[in-house]
This record gives C-alpha cells, structure tokens and sequence, in this order.
C-alpha cells in the first residue's frame, strides 16, 4: 500500500509541479511557481493540521524533496521530447525507455529517504494527512481547471 501511495504522489507532482508553472497553457490568469506553493502550502497545513512550528520545519525539507523530484521530472520530459523530435531504432527507444523508468524508480527512492526525513519531524499520522491532503489539493485544482476552461470555451464562443 505504501508503494501506492508514492507512485499516486509522484505521478501527481510530476503532473502539478508541470502545470504549476508558466507553461501551463490555459487561457485566462496564471499562477506563479510561488503563488501556487503558497496557496499548496496553506491548503496542506491547514488539513494535516500542522502548527506553525511543524509547519516551518517541515516544508523547507518537502521543498527540497520537490525540487530534487522536478529534476529528475525535467530529464524524464527531456529524454521524451528528444524521442518525439526523431526517428529512434528500436534499440534507442529501448535505451530511452529504460532510462526514463530508471528516474521513476529514482524519484520512489527520494520519496521513501524524505519519508524517513520527514518522520524526523513530524508524526506519521500527520505525515499521512499530508499525503490526503496533497491528493485533495491536486484534486480540486484539476476541478478548478476543468472549470476554468469550460467557462473561458463558453465566454469565446459568444458573440
């Protein structure tokens, strides 16, 4: 269960630390990198019920971890777009395949070593909430977007 849960984390900062950004390509207000984690860090603190104390031990390290985790996320994103920009023999599809699973099992192993860091921290029944509520967060933000998108498509299509 617990290699669930960090596939189910990864495979969502992955997704959010991408969208978070200023590619996003959705019409209307962006957010800024900082914007977004302030607005993250608030949701989370408030849900897993952090005190202020917790809280400023605990997200300068889930930083780091999420920084560690958008570099290997950029050399997976790097290693797709070189394959989608050429034509690759079988052997080099092989090659780049492997080495991009080789950073998703990489990015699991940060997530257990900051998992063994943040129980330095924080209790683990916290530790988990922070885990729901992250899911919760991703959640109501991909609803946000959906929203978003339908009423700037119905805002375009008036005259």
């Amino acid at each position: 269960m617990k290699k669930v849960h960090i596939i189910i984390l990864f495979l969502l900062g992955f997704s959010f630390t991408v969208l978070a950004g200023n590619h996003c390509s959705m019409q209307g207000p962006r957010m800024s990198h900082q914007e977004f984690m302030k607005k993250k860090e608030a949701f989370l603190t408030e849900k897993a019920e952090l005190t202020s104390e917790e809280a400023q031990a605990f997200f300068p390290v889930y930083k780091e971890l999420n920084r560690k985790k958008r570099e290997l996320n950029s050399k997976a994103w790097h290693l797709t777009k070189e394959a989608n920009t050429q034509e690759l023999t079988e052997k080099e599809y092989e090659e780049i395949a492997s080495q991009i699973y080789d950073l998703r099992i990489e990015t699991a192993e940060l997530d257990k070593i900051y998992f063994e860091k943040f129980k330095q921290i924080l209790p683990c029944k916290k530790i988990f909430k922070l885990q729901q509520a992250e899911l919760k967060f991703h959640k109501s933000l991909v609803r946000d977007m959906r929203n978003s998108s339908k009423e700037n498509k119905t805002t375009q299509k008036q005259p």
